[in-house]
């Protein structure tokens, strides 16, 4: 549904909550739908407006009396509240003059954010069962055979390739 209200809209489908950047004008529409939880990232004087969500629902965060490491962490905590979908993102065409670049600099984070936690999300979905059946496969050596203490610092000072975290060098090396 898209409106003359918004200057951005990023909908999710099943998502209960969202992310809403801008004062609310008294003709905005956001889809119907039992919002459980929302970020409003509004300036002081728009958060006096009244909100179309639910008030237990909403977090609000003043963009103009917060710094931009406060609003990030903001958006990371608000996320990984919302594990089963990532939340619908709304900006308004109700952004002051006076606090655009404060704005601006929330949608990137706001942007930054989601995409940064959809890659988590889709490569956890994607390899979470390799990752696990390689650690049950390889636990057994990692017991047995750990490296004997008359190796510590055999390396020091020599370049050394780490590979770690993946499913397996097999898929992670190409990447």
């Amino acid at each position: 549904m898209a409106t003359d209200s918004f200057l951005v809209e990023r909908p999710v489908p099943n998502s209960d909550a969202c992310i809403l950047i801008g004062r609310v004008a008294k003709t905005l529409e956001l889809p119907a739908k039992p919002w459980h939880a929302v970020l409003w990232i509004v300036d002081a004087a728009g958060a006096a407006c009244p909100s179309p969500f639910p008030a237990a629902a909403v977090t609000l965060f003043p963009v103009d009396q917060c710094g931009a490491a406060q609003l990030e962490a903001a958006v990371e905590n608000f996320l990984v509240n919302t594990p089963r979908h990532l939340p619908s993102i709304y900006v308004t065409r109700e952004i002051p003059p006076e606090h655009e670049s404060g704005f601006l600099s929330a949608v990137d984070v706001v942007v930054a954010s989601v995409e940064s936690h959809h890659r988590a999300r889709v490569t956890r979905q994607q390899d979470a069962f390799a990752w696990q059946r390689h650690l049950f496969e390889n636990s057994s050596d990692y017991i047995q055979r750990r490296l004997p203490d008359a190796w510590e610092g055999a390396l020091a000072g020599l370049p050394a390739f780490i590979c770690g975290a993946g499913p397996s060098l097999d898929v992670s090396a190409p990447a």
